[in-house]
């Protein structure tokens, strides 16, 4: 039997960590289910585990966001039991729930970054930033939206607090870490901003940007900073969520999203330019049916490409037109009305190219008129006979 720890009744282990053990517990104050994050034993005497522990508690406990998990309660510092006491998240983390579901459509990859990026940026503006952003950091709950936790080791972007910030340490997942991380162990937004553009490139490709065989090589990959393009590795992703994405893994943080609002906002109207205008509903009717919602949102899709496409070769515009065609072949090879349409679109390519070079022989033929016109005839003198 798991020991109580003040009002709190531990029942069964839920997660463990480098720092803590999470467990499902019972508040016997208030009668309802909570989540207790326990520092491990041997860390609590140590100033710099309870410096972390202290930090996370406080920073949490100013943030409220539906995406962000919830505090209800802290130890203190001098307790000997050092502990946080939470919301209880029902769910798996994400990568557990990626690597059972397999492939996610798109949109809904999009639809968890925006929602971390409204996270991100409700934490930003409280002086808060993450520093740990990665799948395991994300948990469901209750099948119908996502969670970020975790903010160990988040670094308080106010000046009375930065001797809280550790020094000379690399901390942080190192898949998930921004170039000025490595480098200077630097992070302010815009590495959030890195961080989540790394999750999304995962939820999209099934890989993530930086990988090797061990944290050296890895780190070495995210300071060089040259993934493999997301739209080589599925094409079904479209060409404006891969723009996106690596506006976000950028090696300079001037070149990316400035901040997580910007971000959120870019998904927003990305996700709107296929029907989808409230991620957070999105969410939840996939996490409630992912089989069947992934086929409902496909055809979905493919309609809204197939309009845009509509409307792009009937105006002209290759590129727009372009764009959303590709994708269409991308999710349904051959599909009858998009390979119509880039016939039509190539045809009208060719009928310009006929019409210019029409005008242009035009023009010539003209300019050699004139030219015939204005010329000296034979014998003529410069003075009139």
């Amino acid at each position: 039997m798991l020991p109580q720890i003040e009002r709190y009744e531990l029942t069964n282990e839920i997660g463990h960590g480098g720092m803590a053990t999470v467990y499902r517990a019972r508040d016997t104050r208030l009668d309802r289910w909570v989540a207790v994050k326990v520092m491990h034993p041997h860390l609590r005497g140590t100033e710099q585990a309870r410096v972390r522990f202290s930090r996370e508690a406080r920073a949490v406990a100013k943030l409220r966001h539906p995406a962000i998990l919830e505090i209800y309660d802290y130890s203190g510092n001098e307790s000997d039991n050092a502990y946080i006491a939470t919301e209880l998240l029902t769910g798996p983390t994400l990568r557990a729930f990626v690597d059972t579901i397999g492939e996610i459509p798109p949109e809904i990859a999009a639809c968890i970054g925006a929602e971390l990026a409204a996270a991100l940026a409700a934490a930003h503006a409280q002086g808060i930033v993450h520093r740990d952003v990665k799948p395991e950091n994300v948990l469901l709950h209750e099948d119908r939206t996502v969670k970020l936790t975790d903010f160990g080791i988040a670094d308080m972007l106010d000046p009375t607090m930065s001797a809280m910030t550790a020094t000379g340490q690399l901390l942080g997942s190192p898949a998930h870490m921004a170039p000025e991380q490595v480098e200077s162990g630097d992070a302010d937004a815009r590495s959030d901003v890195f961080a989540l553009g790394t999750i999304l490139y995962w939820l999209c490709t099934g890989t993530l940007p930086f990988s090797g065989k061990n944290p050296h090589q890895v780190l070495k990959r995210v300071v060089e900073c040259q993934p493999l393009d997301p739209l080589a590795l599925r094409p079904s992703i479209g060409r404006p969520l891969r723009d996106l994405i690596c506006r976000c893994l950028a090696k300079s943080p001037a070149a990316r999203f400035q901040t997580a609002d910007d971000l959120a906002k870019a998904l927003a109207r990305l996700l709107a330019n296929v029907g989808i205008d409230d991620s957070r509903v999105a969410l939840e009717a996939y996490f409630g049916n992912p089989q069947g919602e992934a086929e409902l949102l496909r055809a979905r899709v493919l309609e809204a490409l197939l309009v845009e496409g509509r409307r792009a070769v009937a105006v002209r515009d290759r590129m727009a037109a372009i764009d959303a065609l590709d994708r269409v072949l991308a999710l349904q090879d051959a599909h009858p009305e998009a390979l119509k349409l880039v016939s039509q679109l190539d045809r009208a390519d060719r009928t310009r190219k006929v019409v210019r070079a029409g005008i242009a022989a035009l023009g010539l033929a003209a300019m050699a008129g004139l030219w015939v016109s204005f010329a000296p005839k034979s014998g003529a003198t410069s003075r009139g006979d």
